[in-house]
């Protein structure tokens, strides 16, 4: 059981390590090729490119984003990032309906995520309108049509994604209360 702990306090402190390499649980590392600027009331300001040459090809930024759900051929949306069917509603498929529910699947995921954060609040409103006007202006609108990259959102303000800010990681990152808690072997915590 020592060496349990030691191990799960050694994964603990690299987690939090933003040079560790180690995401914390609940989040993942994943390349984001476009990020969406916006301001604090939601108003679009840009679509940044991440994407840098490495070797022949071209690399996105990898960002620490709430953890994807493995979807086949359901309608699952991440939080607070995905591709750009879900983001923007574009078919890139030739499939509308389903492009309808996918964007209306990302928005009711955001809607569910209950947190204080003028980050997520500028999010939803952005999606509160049809934004599809806001990424033709941009020189990045048909290879986002056609490629259906993964895009997240940033403030204008910030460094980070609005899904890497404190309040965001922090309440993804809680231990929902509940019955059936147990003394976990490898913390020694209360867990569920």
């Amino acid at each position: 059981r020592m060496i349990l702990q030691a191990l799960s306090n050694y994964y603990a402190r690299k987690a939090a390590d933003p040079d560790g390499g180690i995401a914390p649980e609940g989040f993942e590392y994943k390349e984001i090729p476009f990020v969406i600027v916006l301001e604090r009331d939601g108003t679009f300001v840009r679509i940044e490119d991440t994407r840098r040459q490495v070797g022949k090809q071209l690399r996105a930024k990898a960002f620490l984003v709430p953890q994807s759900e493995k979807r086949t051929v359901g309608v699952k949306a991440f939080l607070l990032w995905d591709n750009s069917e879900y983001v923007f509603g574009i078919d890139t498929k030739g499939k509308p309906d389903r492009v309808v529910e996918q964007c209306k699947a990302f928005r009711k995921r955001l809607d569910d995520f209950v947190v204080d954060d003028v980050g997520v609040t500028a999010v939803k409103v952005f999606l509160q309108r049809d934004s599809t006007g806001d990424l033709d202006a941009t020189q990045f609108a048909s290879e986002i049509r056609e490629g259906n990259p993964f895009m997240s959102f940033r403030l204008n303000e910030d460094a980070c994604l609005v899904c890497e800010r404190k309040a965001v990681v922090d309440s993804i990152c809680q231990i929902p209360e509940g019955d059936g808690k147990a003394i976990c072997l490898v913390t020694g915590k209360v867990d569920v």
